[in-house]
């Protein structure tokens, strides 16, 4: 399944910094997949990618790639933004977002989304120097 890709007309404001172990997530976002670690020893999912799973401690994880869909937990718009974010239009919408693998992802929101525990689906957001993802509001 691939993600919906979101043309941005410019560069990201704050580039990710991409890893040994982050560049398989990055790469897969570029393609329109989101990626999270499974641990092969307790079946646990983590994102952020970690190279050892976070409840059982096994160094044993793979990639596994999860569907985007999801439900909005939590929501808030940061009006007076940091320095390092002062070329991002203000204000700034993010979110949290409860996936249906059972992972929870803090995001920005692309566009509105009307209420909590909404659904919500993953969006790539093809900047000219490389992909973020991002969740906005299923329509429906």
């Amino acid at each position: 399944m691939s993600l919906p890709v979101i043309p941005i007309d410019r560069k990201r404001v704050v580039a990710p910094r991409i890893t040994r172990l982050t560049q398989p997530f990055w790469n897969a976002l570029a393609e329109g997949q989101f990626r999270v670690t499974q641990c092969h020893s307790c079946g646990k999912l983590s994102f952020p990618p970690r190279a050892f799973c976070r409840h059982c401690w096994s160094r044993d994880t793979g990639w596994l790639t999860v569907s985007g869909k999801g439900r909005l937990y939590s929501q808030t718009r940061i009006h007076a933004l940091p320095e390092l974010f002062a070329g991002e239009p203000a204000p700034l919408h993010v979110g949290i977002v409860d996936l249906e693998e059972g992972v929870r992802v803090a995001l920005p929101i692309h566009g509105d989304a009307p209420g909590l525990d909404v659904p919500m689906e993953l969006v790539v957001l093809q900047f000219h120097d490389g992909p973020l993802f991002a969740a906005r509001s299923v329509a429906g």
